[in-house]
């Protein structure tokens, strides 16, 4: 598991999304706004790509809450550009 990074993005319904990665052992996180939904998990998943494979959980998800969908949609979008080394996992909130 040591070339595994993973990562958590913790979703909300109203409030900014909250992000930790764990590589080697490190953590780093941040926040991304709601409003910038799009435009921050997109930069986050490019700019945190210093592993080998990843394995992001995307957690809290609901479907009528628009900013969820463009995570997930970004999340389906990194997974498919290199699916072999590249895993998504979706929990719902109910």
């Amino acid at each position: 598991m040591r070339e595994w990074s993973v990562t958590l993005i913790r979703l909300n319904a109203s409030d900014n999304v909250d992000c930790i990665q764990i590589v080697d052992g490190k953590r780093r996180s941040c926040s991304i706004p709601k409003r910038s939904s799009w435009e921050g998990i997109n930069r986050m998943l490019e700019e945190w790509q210093d592993y080998k494979k990843g394995f992001v959980v995307l957690d809290g998800f609901l479907r009528h809450e628009s900013h969820h969908v463009d995570f997930l949609d970004a999340c389906r979008k990194w997974l498919l550009a290199d699916r072999e080394n590249r895993r998504v996992v979706v929990a719902t909130s109910m």
